[in-house]
């Protein structure tokens, strides 16, 4: 029992999870962007452009170009089954290689392994803002408190995605919105509309205490915006960590 316990732990070590965020980054400096991503993204794996669509089908049909996007992660947590997990961090666009970059801003990146044991991103999204920000040495990577439970999406997750509040934001909520730097509490969400969201997706951890949902949101007067939301489960409740909204202008 001591050793599967160990065993268990040890799968939980996000550095795998970090290891591949920087293998995906370097690609795309190295390859360019679209060979990166079609390598990188799961099938299925979903990308915002601003609403949700299939990400290798949007990579795939891209014209080839100069640019060079270059990112790094900041901040990692992985699920206590270490099968699943998120990074965010800043990123950077040059019009070319060698030139000063020209745009800004952080994405977030969830990953879950592969039946061939290998990490995948599943939802890849962010935010552009006109800040440069260096990516640190240190990936920040607490240690994630969660227990095994079942790993199905559950009925209570998708409710509240469903009737997304105030109460459902995390003490350390990362907020994630165009124009700015991400910030950090709940204090940073105090004053948004209350929406109306419709989940388009979602998904866990085996271990059941990760997940997240995506899908579109409306706010009084027809404002739309896509959103990503990271949810984690401890104390027994579902708590936004991390949300992310873009909105869709059309």
């Amino acid at each position: 029992m001591i050793f599967a316990l160990a065993l268990l732990a040890a799968s939980a070590d996000p550095a795998s999870l970090i290891t591949a965020e920087r293998a995906f980054a370097r690609a795309s400096v190295e390859n360019g962007m679209m060979v990166a991503f079609l390598e990188y993204l799961a099938e299925g794996a979903i990308v915002f452009r601003p609403r949700p669509v299939d990400g290798r089908k949007f990579h795939a049909q891209r014209e080839p170009s100069d640019a060079v996007l270059s990112w790094g992660p900041a901040f990692a947590e992985i699920a206590h089954s270490g099968d699943f997990g998120y990074t965010t961090g800043p990123w950077e666009l040059r019009p070319k290689p060698g030139e000063e970059p020209k745009s800004f801003g952080h994405y977030v990146s969830v990953w879950k392994k592969q039946k061939d044991g290998k990490w995948r991103v599943v939802v890849d999204g962010g935010i552009s803002h006109p800040a440069r920000i260096a990516v640190p040495a240190q990936v920040a990577a607490p240690a994630h408190p969660g227990q095994r439970r079942a790993g199905v999406v559950s009925a209570e997750l998708l409710a509240f995605d469903s009737d997304y509040a105030y109460g459902h934001f995390a003490d350390d909520v990362r907020v994630y919105r165009a124009g700015a730097p991400p910030a950090q509490g709940k204090a940073a969400l105090a004053n948004e509309p209350r929406v109306l969201s419709k989940t388009a997706g979602a998904d866990m951890a085996s271990s059941g205490d990760l997940g997240y949902t995506y899908g579109i949101a409306e706010a009084a007067g027809g404002t739309l915006s896509s959103y990503l939301r990271i949810w984690r489960r401890a104390g027994g409740r579902w708590r936004v960590a991390l949300d992310l909204a873009l909105e869709i202008k059309e």
